[in-house]
C-alpha cells in the first residue's frame, strides 16, 4: 500500500536546483577544493598499507584516518557533533556486515579444523598422493582461479595488457 505525501510537500526548491544545474553545462568542483580530501585519502591508504606490511594492528591506522577525516571536514564547516552523530550512525549500520563476516569465519574455521577440503580432495581424486598434497593443491587452485576469471598470475601465461 502507498502512502500518500503529506499536503505541505513542496518539490519547487529541487526543481530550480536541478533546473540550475541543468543550465551549466560543466558543474564542477574546483581542484583546489578538493585536493585536500585526496592528501588524506591517499595518507589513509598509505597508513593501512604500511600497517599491513608492518604487523601493525589495523584499528590504529584507520583511527588516526578518522581523526584526520574529522579534522579536514571541521576546517570545511562540518561541526564536530555533527561528524560524531554520523560517525556513530554508520557504525551501527555496519553492524550486520560485521556478523555476516563473523559468522562466515565460523564456518571456515569449522571446515579447516575438520579437514573437509582435504577429506573432499581425497574422496572425488582417486590418482590423489597424500604425501604431494600441497603440490596437488597448487595447480587445482591455480585452474580453478583461471576458470573464474580472477587469477592473478595472468601475466606469467600472456604479453602484458596494453590498451589501445
Amino acid at each position: 500500500m502507498e502512502r500518500p505525501l503529506p499536503k505541505e510537500t513542496n518539490f519547487e526548491g529541487v526543481h530550480s536546483f536541478l533546473s540550475e544545474m541543468s543550465k551549466s553545462a560543466l558543474a564542477v568542483i574546483p581542484l583546489k577544493a578538493t585536493m585536500d580530501l585526496f592528501f588524506a585519502l591517499l595518507c589513509s591508504f598509505v597508513l593501512l598499507v604500511f600497517s599491513v606490511t608492518k604487523g601493525i594492528f589495523i584499528a590504529y591506522p584507520l583511527l588516526i584516518a578518522m581523526v584526520m577525516m574529522i579534522i579536514l571536514l571541521m576546517r570545511r564547516g562540518f561541526a564536530l557533533q555533527g561528524l560524531m552523530q554520523m560517525a556513530w550512525m554508520g557504525s551501527r549500520q555496519s553492524v550486520p556486515v560485521f556478523s555476516v563476516l563473523l559468522l562466515i569465519g565460523v564456518v571456515i574455521a569449522a571446515w579447516m579444523a575438520a579437514g573437509t577440503v582435504p577429506a573432499t580432495i581425497l574422496m572425488t581424486d582417486p590418482g590423489f598422493i597424500p604425501f604431494a598434497f600441497y603440490l596437488y593443491l597448487l595447480p587445482l587452485i591455480n585452474f580453478l582461479q583461471i576458470g573464474l576469471n580472477n587469477s592473478p598470475p595472468r601475466y606469467i601465461f600472456s604479453r602484458p595488457y596494453r590498451s589501445n
